[in-house]
C-alpha cells in the first residue's frame, strides 16, 4: 500500500520531481514548476506553444528518513521547468526549461548554485522537453530533446555546457522524450507526438541518416521511455494512449507484452536498489507502482492522492527493502506528496 507521508503546496504548477542519487546527498530532492502567466481556458489548451508565457521555479527540499520529516531548505525563481536529472555520480542537476535553455546546479550548502547555460536554438520558440544524462561514459554527456521534434547532444566539459550536435529531424512534432541506452553509451532512443519511437547511433554524423530503427506500434504520443539498468536489449515506453509497453530492442518493430494503466503516462521510474519495481505518473488517472517480471508487467499499488495531471515521481534512492519513499506532484492542484510503499502490507 501506499500513504501519504507529507503534502505541500508549489504554488505554481508543479511537473517535475528528482531526488538525489549521489551518495552524499540521497536525502534531498528538487521539485520543478511551471506556470502559465495567461490562465485563460485557450492558453491551458496550448500551453505548449512558445508564444505562451510562462514562469518557474525549483524547490529544494530534505526528507529524513529516520524520523520521515520533510523541509524545504531552498527555492530559486526560474524560467518554467518541463525535466530535471540528476547527474549520474556528481550533485549536479541539469533543467530543460520553456525558453530553450539547459541550465545545470550544483548542489552545496543546501542550496543551488548556478553552474553554467547554453541555449538549444537562436531562436525564441523552442522548448526543452527532455533531457537525459549518459550514465556510462566518462563524458559527462547530456541528450536533450526538443519542441520542434529534434533532439541535441551537450558535453559537461571545464566548467560549461557544449553543444556537440543537434539533430533537428528526430520527429515531425514535438519529441517528448529523449534517454541514453544503459548499456551502450551511443545510442540513444527519442519519442516524439507524431506516434514514433525512434533508435539513433551517435556515433554516425547526424548530416548523414542516423536512425537505426523506428517503431511505429504506439496508438499516440510516445511520452516516455525507460532503458531498464538490469536488463539489456529491453525498453519499457509510455504513451499518451495510456500503455506501457515492454520491448526487446532485437526485434523493436511490436512489444512483448504491455498493460493498460488507465492514463497518458508521462513518466517511468525504476527504483535504483529494487530494479524490478517501477513507479509510472499516468496523467490523467493516478501513480501505479508495478513490477516487471519476465513476461508481464504486475500492478502493485496505485496512488489517487492527486486531482490533478499527474507529471512528476521518483522513488528516494534508500536500500531499504520493505519501505520504499516516493516523492509525486500533479499540475493544476500544485501538489507535491511524499509518500512510502510497503511491499509487506495488503495493496490498497
Amino acid at each position: 500500500m501506499i500513504s501519504t507521508i507529507h503534502t505541500f503546496d508549489t504554488i505554481y504548477s508543479a511537473d517535475s520531481v528528482e531526488w538525489c542519487p549521489y551518495e552524499n546527498y540521497k536525502e534531498f530532492f528538487v521539485c520543478g514548476t511551471y506556470q502559465l502567466e495567461d490562465t485563460s481556458k485557450a492558453a491551458e489548451d496550448s500551453q505548449f506553444n512558445a508564444s505562451c508565457k510562462r514562469k518557474g521555479r525549483i524547490y529544494l527540499f530534505q526528507f529524513n528518513l529516520e524520523n520521515e520529516s520533510l523541509t524545504e531548505v531552498f527555492q530559486i525563481e526560474t524560467n518554467a521547468i518541463l525535466d530535471m536529472k540528476w547527474h549520474p555520480s556528481e550533485n549536479i542537476i541539469a533543467t530543460a526549461d520553456s525558453k530553450g535553455f539547459v541550465i545545470l546546479y550544483k548542489l552545496e550548502n543546501d542550496q543551488l548554485r548556478l553552474l553554467c547555460e547554453l541555449k538549444l536554438e537562436n531562436e525564441s520558440d523552442v522548448l526543452a522537453l527532455s533531457l537525459d544524462w549518459n550514465r556510462i561514459s566518462q563524458q559527462n554527456e547530456l541528450i536533450v530533446s526538443d519542441s520542434k521534434g529534434g533532439f541535441s547532444l551537450l558535453q559537461y566539459s571545464e566548467s560549461q555546457l557544449k553543444l556537440m550536435y543537434h539533430h533537428p529531424t528526430s520527429h515531425s512534432f514535438e519529441a517528448w522524450i529523449s534517454i541514453f541506452d544503459r548499456h551502450n553509451p551511443n545510442i540513444v532512443y527519442t519519442g516524439g507526438d507524431d506516434t514514433f519511437l525512434n533508435c539513433f547511433d551517435t556515433r554516425i554524423d547526424p548530416e548523414r541518416s542516423t536512425l537505426k530503427w523506428k517503431n511505429k506500434s504506439h496508438g499516440a504520443g510516445v511520452t516516455s521511455v525507460l532503458s531498464p539498468s538490469h536488463k539489456e536489449n529491453s525498453l519499457i515506453t509510455g504513451s499518451y494512449d495510456e500503455k506501457l509497453r515492454f520491448f526487446d530492442i532485437r526485434n523493436p518493430k511490436c512489444e512483448v507484452f504491455d498493460l493498460a494503466l488507465g492514463g497518458g503516462i508521462w513518466r517511468i521510474k525504476q527504483h535504483p536498489s529494487s530494479a524490478n519495481d517501477l513507479l509510472t505518473a499516468n496523467m490523467y488517472h493516478n501513480f501505479t507502482v508495478l513490477k516487471l517480471n519476465s513476461n508481464k508487467f504486475d500492478l502493485e499499488a496505485s496512488y489517487f492522492e492527486h486531482k490533478s495531471i499527474c507529471y512528476g515521481a521518483d522513488w528516494c534512492p534508500s536500500a531499504n527493502i520493505e519501505v520504499k519513499y516516493l516523492a509525486t506532484c500533479s499540475f493544476y492542484d500544485h501538489k507535491l506528496c511524499v509518500s512510502k510503499y510497503e511491499t509487506n502490507k495488503e495493496i490498497d
